[in-house]
């Protein structure tokens, strides 16, 4: 199992990190790997990989850099749980919004959650999330708290140089 995360992990980061066109305007579609960790009782590792508009070029008028779009993925505790995501992510400026829909597979007990998160942000590129597991159905598991601290990533070359050229010149 952990081979087959390694090489999910490595592949969803060539995707990240691959080659894009130069963007035209301030917004784009594009990918980015998003890896994090998350404590909640026990800490949790994540991979995802966002889809959706990235701003990286800030207009005058509104200096906006971040994300907005879909994420899919999974967490893992590595050990007994494994959880498959969907979700969707605003992150413009400092503030974070996540919306993530999870089931917990744990042993031979399933568990579905939605989790609302919110957050600071980095532009989009960092995000350090404070989020609840509203549980559907009652599945039994241990070990998998209900509040959650999360701290992740969206790794996007276009977003990082945004993010990191406009501290600079700051």
């Amino acid at each position: 199992m952990i081979r087959k995360l390694s090489f999910i992990m490595l592949l969803f980061c060539f995707l990240g990190y691959s080659q894009e066109k130069e963007p035209t305007h301030n917004s784009h579609f594009g990918f980015a790997f998003s890896p994090g960790v998350i404590q909640q009782r026990n800490t949790f590792l994540e991979a995802n990989l966002f889809m959706g508009c990235i701003t990286t070029e800030p207009h005058p008028k509104t200096p906006i850099i971040g994300v907005s779009g879909f994420r899919i993925g999974l967490e893992s505790d590595l050990h007994r749980t494994i959880a498959p995501k969907i979700g969707y992510e605003y992150a413009i400026l400092g503030l974070d919004l996540k919306l993530t829909a999870a089931n917990y597979f744990q042993d031979k007990n399933s568990e579905f959650r939605i989790i609302p998160e919110i957050g600071l942000s980095i532009g989009g590129w960092a995000s350090l999330t404070y989020g609840y597991g509203i549980p559907l159905n009652d599945g039994n598991l241990t070990d998998i708290g209900y509040h959650r601290v999360g701290l992740s990533f969206n790794l996007n070359k276009s977003l990082h140089k945004a993010v990191f050229s406009s501290i600079e010149s700051k």
